[in-house]
């Protein structure tokens, strides 16, 4: 991947995590890995929970897809072993709460 601002960072799609430059990947993807340092970014409102209100869910299939969401957000924010940034812009995410 190319840099902006002057920071050389890689996509990890697959293999491990090597030491060196930063990498970028999806909150998915970082299931069963670890960092000293993890930075969030769009934890809007409008970016997670993404998508239920374009399906038409009864009240409990929100609730389970609202805590789908929550628990891959869980995921993500404790790949950071030592500090762990979040950011958003507008109103932050109801599942920062």
């Amino acid at each position: 991947m190319g840099s902006e601002r002057g920071v050389e960072v890689r996509a990890l799609e697959t293999g491990t995590v090597r030491s060196g430059t930063p990498v970028v990947l999806t909150m998915h993807r970082a299931k069963g890995t670890e960092f000293t340092k993890a930075l969030l970014f769009g934890l809007s409102q409008d970016s997670i929970p993404m998508g239920l209100d374009a399906y038409d869910y009864d009240e409990e299939e929100r609730s389970e897809a609202t805590l789908r969401e929550r628990s891959l957000l869980y995921v993500a924010a404790s790949r950071a072993r030592d500090e762990l940034v979040a950011t958003y812009s507008g109103q932050r995410s109801p599942l920062l709460a």
